[in-house]
Order: structure tokens, then sequence, then C-alpha cells
């Protein structure tokens, strides 16, 4: 991908910045930290298993934010799985004829390598049992519906949810659903800077969070010059971090770096 484009209109982004108001929020209640566990975090050096071992392995690593992967089942519920393809056939021993499953098929399969599967309620039940433990959410389809369900179904576990949104108009959604801590993700958008900056400044996101080669194009510290925290994925090398970091980035989504 040529990122020179981008980088010249970040180049006049930066002197407009200089003239523009900080908009951010006066008001934080949850402390951006430095590193997301990516999926859970790698156990056992596997990564993507979004399973109870990796939690607890990696909150006992000291880890506080854990970004995890949520699919829908065949009956509509959300569990802690990256994809129904390739995640579910490398991760369980499932019958062939079972492509898509139900919340209850789903926990009754075995997890390889004596990992445990973890459903919506599973997830939210270990953070809030934890009490100073938050899940990034990465729902793969319908990201809206899944918070509002989040917010019907498990509403005392809502401040334990930052929710990951892909567009505007889903931050825009879920920010009408209460959610404040939302972290707005570009891996899926064309990515416009003027855009991006224009809209951190209006609604001062809890963060944003872009792939580390976008990161490296200038927008990351654009983005910092506005006072908004900028997050890489998936950064698993310190020297790219540190790198990273003099270019503007807070923090990393990462599988198994802890400093």
């Amino acid at each position: 991908m040529n990122f020179m484009p981008l980088f010249r209109a970040l180049l006049i982004c930066l002197c407009l910045l200089t003239f523009s108001p900080d908009c951010r929020a006066a008001e934080e209640n949850v402390p951006t930290p430095i590193y997301i566990a990516h999926a859970g975090g790698a156990v056992n050096q596997q990564t993507y298993t979004n399973s109870l071992e990796a939690l607890e392995a990696n909150y006992a690593r000291g880890y506080r934010f854990f970004e995890i992967d949520f699919s829908w089942t065949a009956d509509g519920e959300l569990v802690a799985i990256h994809d129904w393809q390739g995640a579910f056939r490398g991760q369980f021993s499932a019958p062939e004829q079972i492509n898509v499953p139900t919340e209850a098929e789903f926990l009754q399969l075995e997890m390889n390598a004596g990992l445990s599967q973890l459903n919506l309620e599973g997830v939210l039940t270990w953070a809030k049992e934890k009490g100073d433990a938050f899940i990034v959410t990465d729902v793969k389809n319908d990201t809206t519906k899944a918070l509002r369900k989040i917010r019907e179904d498990f509403k005392e576990m809502q401040t334990r949810v930052i929710p990951q949104v892909y567009s505007y108009q889903e931050y825009l959604a879920v920010y009408a659903m209460g959610y404040r801590e939302i972290i707005l993700t570009l891996y899926r958008m064309q990515i416009n800077p003027y855009e991006v900056i224009e809209f951190s400044r209006r609604h001062a996101p809890f963060a944003i969070t872009m792939p580390w080669q976008v990161a490296q194009s200038g927008l990351a510290n654009a983005l910092h010059q506005n006072n908004t925290p900028v997050y890489a994925h998936t950064v698993n090398d310190i020297e790219l971090f540190d790198s990273l970091r003099k270019m503007g980035v807070k923090g990393i989504y990462t599988d198994d770096l802890f400093q």
C-alpha cells in the first residue's frame, strides 16, 4: 500500500490542528493502558484462543485490558471465537456437519490443548470477578446488535466493556446506547485522514486503533497532537513498538509483549 498521499494530507492536517480547539472530554473514567491482550493474549505459545486459560495467564502477567473476538452462534448468542472457519476447525474437535453451532453445542465441544471456551456471559463474569479487568470487544458481525445485547442482558457488567466499533455511524449509535469509552478501529474503513482527525476532535473517542503500518504513515502523530490516544495492532516486537511510540502511538494490541 502506498502511504505517501496519506502522509501529504497529514502534513496539512497537522497545520490545521495548530489552530483547532482541544475538544477532548474532560471526564475520563477508565485509564488508557499501554498493552491490550490480543484475543485474550497468547497461552502456551498459542494465539487467537480467546480462552479462559489465556485470560487467566495474561491477567497474572499484568494485563488488565483484553481484546476478545466474539462470533454469533446458530441460535443468536455470542461466544468467544474469532470465526467459524479456520479458528473453529483448528481449535475444536467438531463434527463435520456442524458449520455454526448453537451456544449449547459450542460449550459442549472439546477445545484442543486442554483449553476452555467461553460464551459472552463467561467472559463478562470473569471480568467482573477480577474487578479491574476490561473487555475490548471485537464482534465480527452486527456490532451494534451485540452491544445492545450486552446493555440489555448484562447491564451490571456494561462498565467492564469497551466497545470497538468499525465506522463513524457505529460509534454514534453505540454512544447513544450509553457507552462512553469507545474505541474506533480503522482496519475496515477507507481512511481519510481529514475525516479521522476531525471526528476525533469533535467526539473525543477513548482511543483510535489502526494497523501499525498505517500508524507509520503519520496519522498516529496527527491524532496524538490532537490528544487522542492511538493504538496499533498487532505488535509483538519491542523494537517496532519503540519506533511506533516515537510516531505518536500510545499502546498496542499484542499477543505476548508485556513489560
